[in-house]
């Protein structure tokens, strides 16, 4: 496919400041400071539309590929001439969809994590309200629709903020922002972005709502939209009618102009301007928590519940070169607004996700990439499949027809039924050819290149679930797990997504949610679950443990996306399991809860809940209620004063054992001492009590002495047990003389 002039095009020269009075600046974003910041900040956008350019106009590319938007038109012209229809055979869909469908299928679970034993119950608040925000935001379509175009082109964006109107809905926002809106530093290596400059999104807004927004600048945001007009679509390489044009040869922006022209007298524009959102980091002095869970933050005199924790904690605060981010909204011409990110995180609000990123340049492709020249090959091979199919070739000599055949021989041999009248003679100087041989040879390339495209991208046959029949389902298993292998970096990328965007909104969680808030949450069977958050009295502002008032972090728990690969394990653990079983009951019965929770049956959680409660197992990751603390508390100290009464008893019958040895043979204390030590082994005393077995076996070597056996130091109280004092009452039998 032709790319033709990818970093041509009429390029903006702005002359910053012809709306500032010849007295002086009017605003002070007029400055020659702010002028001297304009037109760095401008030279980053430009930098990056230059650089760019090029693999953006391919990711626009690729995108087309997906929406069956193959052909040129001079392809298109060439299948007309010959009658033929331009509709390709479209092998990126599928393979892109199975992408899609199975992020939409992946299932992995959130949870906030406390820094200190104390702050657990404000870290469960958190992890309730943060749930609640993905389904208020509808974060799961924000999300997917995210991964699809990333997938397609290989970047796209999600946006964590504040809704500045969010008395419409929730403060926190999570929403999809198209790759085609935003340039990022394109100089940065991580996926995190921890190493970018800046990031930018520009948008058209229509020029009544940015004077209201930016009143005080209504001058320059009339020039700009002015200035913008027709040229909109002459200039501007990041425009979709631009990019259009580029891919399809289609000059779509003239058309769309020419119809506008065309409306009644009295019709009123739409008068737009183009506003670019600048978030950028530079050296600041800033002041810099030194001490507590929040050390290293910057301390804003916007941010009051940080501000109010500093001065009740006693926190340290210096004065420290920091790297901060900045905001900036700017036209072609001039800045609207410069000042302090208002986010505690001191991150871009903007959250890439990434599908594969070139080595070279760092510039993102998607999955399309690769398999583009297969697609165009298959399409190749089909159109010549066709034609040789529904062509021949008709070879005759010279008076083999008349002169009126001749004229209408084309039509005729075209024809099913054709009817070719030939000259006396002629019928051993005509004869009409079709080049099948190749047709098939077409169609044989056509099926390899669509096995390559397939191969190449990860999503095999297997995979779709198209096997040969021939294939056992466990080979199907192993196909697919092996094509998720290669797809599994895309994957990867997502998580890291998931993960920034969830560290991102757990902080402005803890910066913005100040105030009393009852949040509902739907668990099984939608059984309504209501959680108070900032609770106090319900009448009051104040909040007697609020979630602003500690730090947590933000994890995920990964489960496989892959239905066969989730399904493998789970066959695999079950047949472990039932191996085991026949030999070890207990452990079986111990694992059933894991194997449960493992499958994707129907109200997983209670079927685990409830075998849980018959096989006395419990979930590690729950936390204790207090009866059940009060339970486990009381059953251990019942068990310590069973093992403290057993060794007393041990020790009273070893001292009365001692004081009769006198007057016992050797063989009748012997005989009564095992008497002992059997009973005391088999109420595993001598585990809980090794002084005993210690003392027993003093006593046993003591017995044969000459003259009788010697009195043995029997311990007043027993020591702390140990495993390594452990005697057993073999070790204490003698030989057989």
């Amino acid at each position: 496919m032709r790319i033709a002039n990818a970093r041509q095009g009429s390029r903006i020269e702005p002359v910053y400041g012809d709306a500032a009075n010849e007295d002086g600046p009017a605003h002070p974003l007029d400055s020659n400071e702010s002028i001297q910041k304009f037109s760095r900040l401008r030279g980053y956008i430009q930098f990056e539309r230059d650089y760019q350019a090029e693999n953006r106009i391919l990711m626009a590319r690729d995108e087309a590929y997906y929406d069956h938007d193959q052909l040129t038109a001079e392809e298109k012209a060439i299948l007309d001439a010959r009658g033929q229809s331009d509709a390709a055979t479209n092998i990126i869909k599928p393979i892109v969809d199975w992408m899609v469908g199975t992020e939409r299928r992946m299932r992995f679970d959130t949870n906030v994590l406390p820094r200190g034993k104390e702050d657990s119950a404000q870290a469960e608040q958190k992890s309730k309200l943060l749930k609640y925000l993905q389904d208020a935001n509808r974060s799961q379509f924000e999300r997917s629709s995210a991964f699809s175009e990333a997938t397609k082109a290989g970047l796209s964006w999600v946006e964590v903020g504040v809704r500045p109107d969010f008395d419409d809905g929730e403060r926190l926002l999570n929403r999809f922002v198209s790759w085609r809106n935003v340039y990022h530093d394109s100089m940065s290596r991580r996926n995190d972005l921890e190493d970018a400059r800046y990031v930018v999104r520009f948008r058209y807004v229509d020029l009544d709502i940015a004077e209201k927004y930016f009143p005080e600048r209504a001058a320059v945001l009339g020039r700009a939209a002015g200035y913008l007009g027709d040229r909109r679509f002459q200039y501007d390489e990041d425009d979709i009618y631009y990019m259009g044009e580029q891919i399809n040869g289609r000059p779509l922006a003239s058309g769309y102009r020419s119809s506008l022209n065309g409306m009644q007298t009295g019709w009123m524009e739409r008068k737009q301007v183009k506003l670019y959102e600048v978030w950028y980091r530079e050296v600041q002095m800033c002041d810099v928590i030194t001490q507590g869970p929040w050390n290293g933050c910057v301390l804003m005199n916007t941010d009051g519940p940080l501000m109010y924790l500093v001065e009740e904690n006693g926190w340290k605060v210096e004065r420290r070169l920091k790297m901060r981010v900045r905001v900036a909204i700017m036209t072609d011409f001039d800045l609207l607004m410069d000042t302090d990110s208002p986010y505690r995180h001191n991150r871009f609000p903007y959250v890439p996700m990434w599908c594969y990123r070139k080595a070279s340049t760092g510039l993102p492709y998607g999955i399309v990439r690769g398999i583009i020249g297969e697609q165009d090959t298959f399409n190749k091979m089909n159109a010549k499949a066709i034609h040789a199919l529904s062509t021949k070739r008709v070879v005759y000599e010279k008076g083999a027809l008349g002169p009126a055949q001749s004229n209408e021989l084309p039509t005729e041999v075209a024809r099913p039924d054709a009817i070719i009248e030939l000259e006396a003679g002629g019928l051993g100087k005509f004869r009409v050819e079709t080049d099948h041989a190749v047709a098939s040879q077409a169609v044989e390339m056509a099926r390899i290149h669509e096995t390559l495209a397939r191969n190449s991208s990860g999503v095999t046959q297997e995979n779709l679930g198209r096997g040969p029949n021939s294939q056992s389902g466990k080979a199907l298993l192993v196909k697919s797990e092996q094509g998720g292998l290669v797809t599994a970096e895309v994957f990867d990328n997502q998580l890291l997504h998931s993960q920034l965007v969830g560290e991102i909104e757990l902080t402005n969680i803890e910066q913005f949610y100040t105030q009393r808030k009852v949040i509902r949450l739907l668990g099984e069977r939608d059984a309504a679950n209501f959680t108070v958050i900032n609770g106090g009295e319900e009448d009051s502002d104040e909040s007697a443990d609020p979630i602003t008032a500690s730090r947590a972090d933000f994890i995920i728990a990964e489960r496989d996306s892959r239905a066969s690969m989730r399904q493998a394990q789970f066959e695999a653990f079950g047949d472990i399991i039932g191996k085991v079983a026949p030999y070890a009951p207990d452990v079986t019965r111990a694992l059933l809860d894991v194997l449960v929770d493992m499958s994707d049956m129907p109200l997983r959680e209670i079927a685990v809940k409830r075998i849980r409660q018959v096989t006395g197992q419990r979930d590690e990751n729950e936390k204790l209620s207090p009866e059940e603390q009060a339970q486990i508390d009381a059953n251990q100290q019942k068990a310590e004063l069973s093992d403290r009464l057993k060794m007393e008893t041990a020790m009273a019958q070893l001292r009365k054992i001692n004081a009769e040895a006198d007057s016992m043979d050797a063989r009748t204390l012997k005989d009564s001492l095992m008497a002992v030590f059997t009973s005391l082994e088999s109420g595993a005393v001598l585990n809980s009590a090794p002084q005993v077995g210690q003392t027993a076996a003093a006593i046993m070597a003591s017995v044969d002495k000459p003259g009788g056996a010697d009195p043995i130091a029997v311990p007043a109280s027993p020591e702390q047990p140990t495993s390594a004092g452990y005697v057993p009452v073999d070790m204490l039998k003698t030989p057989t003389r």
